[in-house]
């Protein structure tokens, strides 16, 4: 029974969380295609129909083989999505949602880049310093399991919360928010 590495639940919540991501596109890729046609990408259905299904294959080779390939795969993906997000945010392009977690509603924000980023970093100490099979939990005690298990649960459902509520929420926030009125300190 080998020790686990710190970087094993982290890694395991983003890698989770591109999986839920993918389970989505492929049941309903609307959102995304609608976000990739507001950006001027090709937007067919069946395309990300495919990328949904790389992000599910890529993120389930990390939890059923393991090492350093899945981690880098998952790492292009999320720059890829951080990617996608900058342009839609710096060209200030008509993106109802990034279609990232399926929610039609979801403006992409700065908070969705910077949890991709987050994410390309900790996929990348992975893959320089590799994570076994279903994030180094088997073999581990019942004392480890249960709270990493936990941990990856929370930390995944929380960034789930960043990229879907945060962004409707300051978007509410600054709608509510009165402006001072000229000439007034605030």
């Amino acid at each position: 029974m080998g020790s686990m590495p710190l970087h094993s639940g982290p890694v395991s919540a983003v890698v989770l969380l591109l999986l839920l991501a993918g389970v989505q596109k492929l049941l309903d890729p609307s959102p995304t295609a609608g976000a990739l046609r507001s950006a001027g990408f090709p937007s067919h259905r069946n395309l990300v129909r495919l990328l949904a299904a790389v992000e599910v294959a890529v993120a389930a080779s990390f939890f059923v083989v393991g090492g350093a390939w899945p981690a880098i795969g998952a790492a292009v993906l999320y720059l890829g999505f951080a990617g996608f997000v900058a342009l839609a945010l710096t060209r200030n392009l008509p993106v109802s949602s990034c279609g990232c977690l399926g929610k039609v509603d979801t403006p992409p924000s700065v908070v969705h880049v910077a949890v991709n980023l987050g994410a390309v970093v900790v996929l990348v100490i992975a893959a320089i310093i590799p994570i076994e099979p279903m994030g180094g939990l088997v073999g581990q005690s019942a004392g480890v399991v249960v709270p990493q298990v936990l941990l990856i649960g929370a930390v995944t459902y929380l960034l789930y919360g960043l990229l879907t509520a945060l962004p409707l929420v300051g978007r509410r926030a600054l709608r509510a928010t009165p402006l001072p009125e000229p000439g007034r300190r605030a």
